[in-house]
């Protein structure tokens, strides 16, 4: 019960972080015009170097209102005498995110989607794209996620092992000799609640690869499991260390991947148990 209030907390955190809260408001819009020449839109847009434009249409009687999406990184390299026009791709229902949606659905398919306008009401009042996935509420975002799934793991190794010793002897000397001093200190200052709390994300890793690899029955998912989880512990660990970890579109686009492969294993290990 402990633990399935603990998921649920996490669970209600990460929903508590809505796409809002990265979004560049419509008051701060950098746009441009279907019948601007690109040569014209890339120049402006040199010192902002802003990946994605809003195209801006007829106005209405409150103002422009929203036409599509200049990719000005795709068109960077094209005749400068074609225009916006040419390029622009129409506004339609895949580049729209509700401002309550969370930042981790936004996430999930931002590699696919990177450029989302927020829709708040019956109006466009913001825009996000994967560039936002540096800015500082993803990072809390991205670490609920990664602790959800270490306490799944816990979770597993705890249904597995359920002695100290038996999942202890699946770690190296160092690092289960490194596990006891800490349970150990715990004992003499009576803060000991559970022995797995002082293992580390790479301790847990360890534990269930061994088990695996002791097993007869070793499935291709879990041979991907080691894959994955190296990409998963890099990121943890640029998390944990304040590093930077979607500085460019390449490693942003992994950060997606990074968190639908959290999501698939998540719901593996609930299922198998290992």
């Amino acid at each position: 019960m402990l633990e399935d209030d603990a998921h649920s907390g996490l669970s209600a955190f990460q929903e508590s972080l809505p796409i809002h809260l990265i979004a560049t408001g419509r008051a701060h819009f950098k746009t441009c015009l279907p019948e601007e020449s690109l040569s014209e839109v890339i120049e402006r847009n040199h010192i902002d170097a802003f990946d994605f434009l809003p195209v801006m249409g007829p106005g209405t009687q409150s103002g422009q209102t929203v036409a599509g999406i200049l990719d000005v990184a795709s068109v960077s390299l094209v005749a400068p005498h074609q225009t916006v026009r040419d390029h622009m791709k129409p506004l339609g229902e895949e580049h729209l995110i509700g401002a309550n949606a969370s930042i981790l659905a936004f996430i999930r398919d931002a590699d696919r989607h990177p450029f989302r306008f927020v829709v708040s009401g019956c109006e466009i009042n913001g825009l996000v794209s994967i560039s936002d996935l540096q800015r500082l509420p993803v990072r809390a975002a991205l670490f609920a996620i990664v602790t959800q799934l270490e306490m799944t793991m816990a979770e597993v190794i705890r249904s597995r092992f359920p002695k100290l010793d038996d999942w202890m002897r699946l770690l190296s000397q160092g690092r289960a000799e490194k596990v006891r001093k800490k349970v150990e200190q715990a004992q003499k200052e009576d803060t000991l609640i559970d022995q797995l709390l002082y293992t580390e994300f790479c301790d847990k890793l360890t534990i269930i690869n061994e088990a695996w690899r002791s097993s007869a029955n070793e499935s291709s998912d879990k041979r991907s499991f080691q894959t994955d989880m190296k990409n998963i512990q890099d990121l943890r660990d640029n998390l944990a260390h304040a590093n930077n970890y979607a500085g460019t579109r390449k490693s942003a686009k992994q950060v997606c991947a990074c968190v639908r492969k959290m999501d698939d294993w998540i719901r593996w290990l609930v299922k198998e148990k290992v």
